[in-house]
């Protein structure tokens, strides 16, 4: 008899609070997750009727969701402090050394929430030891094929791989640089070369962004995305864009960088004035042919137009 009261107590007791339990978890069809912190109220809802083996599938789908709205929550809350960050930090009042840390800190860890579906474009120039440059990396979220796509490319030296790869879905591509004596070969027909090249005002050689847009008659145009790679000419340029309002139909924004801790309070202000525009850092890669010291003075920066939709409910 002791034996039996051993195992057998244990035994109802559990099979009670298997039964408790599932005769709670029946009762609730309404499931509310939410995440609060100082910087947003994320919010996501789920209906949830439960009746037995028949809603599996049903049942997968909102665990599935119920997942990525956790994930999703914690990326939002590190991007929205990045962001926060530089939009917050008094440039004239922050040391140069605390500028460049700030700006590698969160230019390094681009917004999640910031990009769906990310593709590299442009084959670019082999160098030693397997390096390439000249590649490029674009969101495909703002491409679809109801709409015409314009790219605007400032910098092509001998190679218009991105620019073919671009020509190749179906964009009309506008290719600038006054630098070159002959532009690259394509076997594309929307590839339009123009040699002039990008500044801060206008001469013979170069022109303003607003001025290039006019004369090319694209002043009214979405620009789907703008390449920039003009050897540290971009510091003074873009100064400019923002002023003439020259990025207000530009989505996406795929520019090198160049000798940034040198340079850190104008690059500084470049990426804050962008993100007070609507835009964010959605992607960043070193430029390996050049940058042998830490912090790396050379790399690629995307950015993109966003209201961090994902973030927001």
């Amino acid at each position: 008899m002791a034996n039996w009261s051993g195992w057998a107590l244990p035994v109802i007791t559990t099979f009670i609070l298997l039964i408790f339990l599932n005769l709670t978890f029946k009762k609730r069809e309404d499931y509310s997750i939410e995440f609060d912190n100082a910087d947003f109220n994320y919010k996501y809802d789920l209906q949830v009727k439960r009746n037995g083996n028949s809603n599996r599938e049903q049942n997968n789908h909102v665990l599935h969701h119920s997942q990525e709205s956790r994930f999703r929550a914690a990326t939002c809350q590190e991007d929205l402090q990045h962001i926060h960050e530089i939009e917050n930090t008094n440039v004239e009042a922050t040391s140069a050394p605390q500028l460049t840390e700030i700006l590698y800190k969160s230019v390094a860890r681009p917004v999640q929430a910031g990009c769906k579906k990310m593709v590299r474009l442009g084959m670019g120039q082999p160098f030693l030891l397997g390096v390439w440059d000249g590649h490029k990396y674009v969101c495909e979220d703002d491409f679809t094929e109801e709409e015409e796509c314009l790219v605007y490319t400032i910098g092509v030296n001998n190679d218009a791989s991105f620019e073919d790869a671009m020509a190749s879905t179906g964009c009309e591509v506008y290719a600038h640089d006054h630098t070159v004596k002959e532009f690259p070969n394509t076997k594309y027909k929307n590839v339009h070369f123009v040699k002039l090249g990008i500044g801060a005002s206008n001469t013979n050689e170069v022109k303003t962004l607003d001025t290039l847009l006019r004369d090319n008659g694209h002043s009214n145009r979405t620009i789907n995305y703008l390449k920039v790679d003009v050897e540290g000419a971009e510091r003074d340029s873009m100064m400019q864009w923002f002023k003439s309002g020259s990025l207000a139909n530009v989505r996406q924004i795929g520019i090198e960088f160049h000798d940034v801790p040198t340079h850190s309070k104008e690059y500084f202000t470049i990426v804050q004035e962008l993100y007070k525009l609507g835009f964010v850092t959605i992607m960043w890669d070193i430029n390996r042919i050049i940058s042998i010291t830490r912090p790396p003075p050379f790399f690629e920066i995307v950015f993109r137009r966003s209201n961090l939709a994902a973030c927001v409910v």
